[in-house]
């Protein structure tokens, strides 16, 4: 089986969760649109290096370590392999203003209540992380 093992960052600030809307791949090859956590590949890098790059990429936030592990999810990709993602509760440093760096594939986020947020996650998987840390 090939597996893209990934990193996904639960943010909070101010008591919010953010999401992102996703419109495009990494690659920048266009996609369903979906609303999500941050999250992407590991690019081989250890786990906690790749959160701070992805949700600096996705969002333009920085956070810095430790993260605690909050959960996992599994998915299969366009291109057949399963994407394996551990999920990370982040604080958010400083203001939580969102500039996406990768504005190809990200094209807005939003500071949620976990309760609105939990309406717009656009995925099950994400739907019960919420669920299971903020309900």
């Amino acid at each position: 089986m090939n597996v893209r093992e990934a990193v996904g960052a639960v943010l909070i600030s101010e008591g919010k969760l953010l999401l992102v809307y996703k419109v495009a791949a990494s690659d920048g090859t266009p996609i369903e649109p979906f609303w999500s956590f941050p999250l992407g590949g590991t690019d081989g890098e250890p786990h906690d290096v790749a959160v701070i790059r992805e949700v600096k990429e996705e969002t333009g936030l920085d956070v810095a370590p430790p993260f605690e592990k909050c959960g996992t999810l599994e998915y299969l990709l366009a291109d057949k392999r399963t994407q394996h993602v551990t999920l990370y509760l982040a604080h958010v440093k400083g203001t939580p203003n969102i500039h996406p760096i990768d504005e190809h594939e990200i094209s807005e986020g939003r500071w949620l209540t976990p309760q609105d947020a939990y309406e717009l996650i656009t995925h099950d998987i994400g739907k019960n992380v919420i669920k299971e840390l903020f309900l």
